[in-house]
């Protein structure tokens, strides 16, 4: 066989190889995706710790990428903020993680749904920023921001802030005092600022 020859047979195998591992990648990838629609629509129907792991990475224990995808995009799913809002945990750990995807009114939304789900389990979102798995700042946009039912109402913003201000001050834990206090500071902020639109 000359030089010639063996190199286009092995030019010839390389760009087969090159096809099989791409169509490989591809139908890998497509397999995942559907394996998370599957696991994400599981997770709203039964939001609790056994499907969380469904759509979780094991190794980091975030939820994983193309995950949050089935989830998040191209809007957040309003059952999840339904259920973010019950103060569900595991809800509230899935919005958590894919905070940094959203941006404008999807972000408001999650920030809207994190900050009512504190009112009813509130250690879940300060252990969250203690964790490192929510910023300072997604913290207290959470804290700050209100039901769009409270629009036209700042008697009613104003009442509700100063409730979420009293169950975030109950809590006592050691290891959630950091996350406590930027909450209940963010809280007081918007306190102040209802209290002077109110004059």
């Amino acid at each position: 066989m000359s030089k010639e020859t063996f190199l286009r047979r092995l030019t010839s195998m390389r760009v087969i190889s090159c096809f099989i591992v791409s169509a490989a990648i591809l139908c890998s990838s497509a397999a995942a995706l559907a394996q998370c629609e599957s696991a994400a629509m599981l997770f709203l129907k039964h939001p609790n710790k056994r499907t969380y792991i469904g759509l979780v990475n094991v190794a980091g224990g975030h939820v994983r990428e193309d995950c949050k995808s089935a989830l998040l995009k191209p809007n957040v799913n309003d059952s999840l903020l339904r259920i973010v809002e019950t103060g569900n945990p595991w809800a509230i750990k899935v919005l958590v993680d894919g905070l940094h995807s959203l941006d404008g009114g999807d972000l408001e939304d999650a920030h809207r749904a994190l900050g009512v789900s504190a009112e009813k389990n509130p250690k879940t979102i300060l252990r969250l920023y203690a964790e490192k798995r929510i910023s300072s700042v997604g913290l207290s946009s959470s804290m700050q921001m209100l039901p769009e039912s409270l629009v036209d109402n700042t008697q009613g913003r104003i009442a509700r802030l100063v409730q979420r201000s009293k169950i975030i001050s109950a809590i006592k834990e050691p290891d959630l005092r950091e996350a406590r206090d930027i909450a209940l500071e963010a809280l007081k902020d918007r306190i102040v600022d209802e209290r002077a639109i109110e004059k």
